[in-house]
């Protein structure tokens, strides 16, 4: 007899297992819009227009930011996954709290990491303040905050973006 699993086991399994695979091979993988293709390698270089990937042989491909659909860090915790899933299906305050998991539970000096977790908490605040007005004021800080403070990483212009969104829904 086949047995169904809830969704959400699944996902707290894939969530715990795809970053020990990862761990395995020791990759940052940058999983494109526009192709099937992932670079993978270390992340080397990362401005508001393109990531750069150093695979461990090869050249090193340059990536352009507006077709990155999401990057998979080597060393990201488990519960990374967990929020930009709970984020992707419009989960938005238990995915600012899995951000925030992250961001704690993030080894200290990896830069790259912790700009993209920080990215992560601005967007689920940001789509949060356009259902909830109450929530609008703390997203505009939060976003210009992000812009002042990572001017040059590669989800710049979406935070600019999305600033403008809730700005439009604030009405101003």
């Amino acid at each position: 007899m086949f047995y169904r699993f809830p969704l959400k086991t699944v996902l707290l399994c894939m969530a715990l297992v795809a970053p020990i695979d990862r761990a395995a091979h020791g990759l940052d993988t940058v999983t494109r819009r526009s192709t099937d293709k992932r670079a993978a390698g270390e992340i080397t270089e990362i401005s508001k227009t393109e990531v750069t990937v150093t695979p461990k042989a090869g050249a090193a491909t340059t990536v352009p930011a507006n077709d990155i659909e999401r990057i998979e860090w080597d060393d990201e915790p488990a519960v990374l996954k967990l929020a930009r899933s709970s984020a992707a299906s419009g989960q938005y305050q238990l995915a600012i709290e899995n951000f925030n998991e992250a961001k704690s539970a993030a080894p200290a000096g990896k830069e790259f990491l912790q700009a993209d977790i920080a990215y992560g908490i601005c967007q689920a605040t940001g789509k949060l303040a356009l259902v909830d007005a109450e929530q609008q004021s703390a997203a505009i800080e939060l976003l210009n905050a992000f812009i002042e403070n990572h001017s040059d990483h590669y989800r710049y212009f979406d935070v600019l973006l999305l600033l403008g969104d809730v700005h439009l829904a604030k009405e101003e």
